[in-house]
């Protein structure tokens, strides 16, 4: 099964933005593969890393992302959950396929890997 990447529960609609203080050395769109944890579903999109410290999913949602060293953190945030995404940036994007980042949720099995690649 291939699914698109979205937040609010990968594909639900919403927006919720958090204060983040990024570090805007990097920005672009980026490629988005993913695994929820337990499944075969495969997720896919696209995510555009905004210089403002936000970040839009090819469905319109907005997160806030910030950056300490080498870690991306990115978090969406609505009134029925919150999802944190984290991976290392390299020199191709946020993580690998070797590497993949994680996510995680607070909707219960809503939980695995991702990685972007820079387009």
């Amino acid at each position: 099964m291939i699914a698109t990447l979205a937040f609010a529960g990968l594909g639900a609609t919403g927006a919720g933005a958090v204060s983040a203080r990024p570090n805007v050395s990097f920005v672009g769109v980026y490629a988005i593969h993913g695994t929820i944890t337990g499944t075969t579903q495969h997720l896919k999109g696209t995510l555009t890393v905004n210089a403002d410290g936000t970040a839009t999913d090819g469905h319109g949602n907005i997160a806030t992302w910030t950056s300490s060293g080498k870690t991306f953190t990115m978090v969406y945030s609505s009134a029925s959950l919150t999802e944190t995404f984290v991976a290392n940036r390299t020199k191709k994007g946020l993580g690998s396929k070797a590497h993949p980042g994680t996510f995680t949720s607070t909707v219960a099995g809503l939980n695995g890997t991702w990685y972007g690649i820079l387009q």
